[in-house]
């Protein structure tokens, strides 16, 4: 289901998707393979898609561990609050991550995943996102 949902919303908006599949488990298992998930307190994860990235991150995580996720595309949105029912996950542009923070109970973050199709993005988009301040 989640490939369907992927590849309908890349025809809806190539740009904004970016790819016609999620990502792969393997990508999760690259992205997040170097992090000491001992020590982490708060995830934020920019544009989860379909959730791939998510399910690996979600059993990493310490069960005390603060997750919020943010994505603009709708659908993607509807889908994962339906997949991941525990997280928070905003209906947002992640120029507003730090409000999203705020309603998740994250005052400093540790992660940063990112699944937004920097590539696809021009050079004012790409400068318009904000920069990690923690």
């Amino acid at each position: 289901m989640s490939q369907l949902l992927f590849l309908r919303q890349f025809f809806k908006q190539p740009l904004r998707t970016s790819s016609v599949i999620p990502s792969a488990r393997a990508v999760a298992l690259r992205m997040t393979e170097w992090i000491d998930w001992s020590n982490v307190r708060s995830v934020v994860e920019y544009g989860p898609g379909t959730g791939a990235v998510t399910q690996h991150v979600l059993e990493l995580l310490d069960p005390q561990t603060r997750y919020a996720a943010i994505e603009i595309n709708r659908e993607f949105v509807s889908h994962l609050r339906k997949r991941f029912a525990d997280i928070q996950v905003s209906h947002d542009s992640v120029e507003n991550v730090e409000q999203h923070c705020r309603e998740a109970g994250i005052e400093q973050v540790d992660v940063i995943l990112s699944g937004l199709p920097w590539a696809a993005m021009n050079r004012r988009q790409q400068l318009a996102l904000p920069e990690p301040t923690y």
